[in-house]
């Protein structure tokens, strides 16, 4: 029964070191990340965030914090493969959605953040919160009665608002959305 008893515990044993290799194997191959800071000039980097706001700037792939680009200057970053979402806080400010973007091995993104920039402006005139949703990712929540200024990955992205307590989204439209700039870009109002 003895014998029994530690071929079991030894099984159970092989079992864990096997899937804490496996695990550990997958961290380090950047699963369950959504990236990481690189040299400048990396030959592995393919985003660089170029910061031109006077105070440092977060950067968030997903929910991961990838670090922090101080003023005026430009850092690399390895995103690892796939559809992500890129969010930007200057420190001491709120988090913000600065876009979706397919992220390559062999490309390099080059995100140069000025404050002010913009492609879409939302108008909130009704009474309640309305939640900004892009492509299925709530990006916002305005205010009543007041207005975001807001970046949206250039080209085509679904609409959607929804008011807090509903329970479904209200379809805006099908938008192109022109590269974010200091002016301009699209103006959308939801109200009564």
């Amino acid at each position: 029964m003895q014998a029994h008893r530690s071929a079991a515990h030894r099984r159970w044993i092989l079992l864990g070191t096997l899937l804490g290799v496996v695990a550990l194997s997958l961290t380090a191959a950047g699963c369950g990340k959504s990236g990481r800071r690189v040299a400048n000039g990396s030959d592995v980097a393919n985003m660089s965030v170029l910061n031109n706001a006077s105070v440092g700037l977060d950067v968030f792939v997903d929910s991961d914090r990838l670090g922090t680009v101080p003023p005026g200057q430009l850092n690399s970053f390895r995103v690892y493969g796939n559809t992500r979402s890129l969010y930007l806080r200057e420190q001491g400010g709120d988090l913000f959605y600065f876009g979706t973007y397919e992220f390559y091995d062999d490309r390099l993104l080059r995100i140069d953040y000025t404050p002010g920039l913009r492609n879409l402006t939302v108008n909130n005139d009704s009474q309640f919160t309305v939640h900004v949703i892009i492509d299925s990712l709530e990006i916002a929540q305005v205010q009543p009665l007041t207005s975001e200024i807001l970046v949206v990955s250039p080209g085509l992205h679904d609409v959607y608002f929804r008011e807090r307590g509903s329970s479904s989204a209200d379809f805006v439209g099908l938008i192109d959305f022109p590269p974010a700039a200091l002016s301009g870009g699209v103006v959308l109002t939801h109200g009564p």
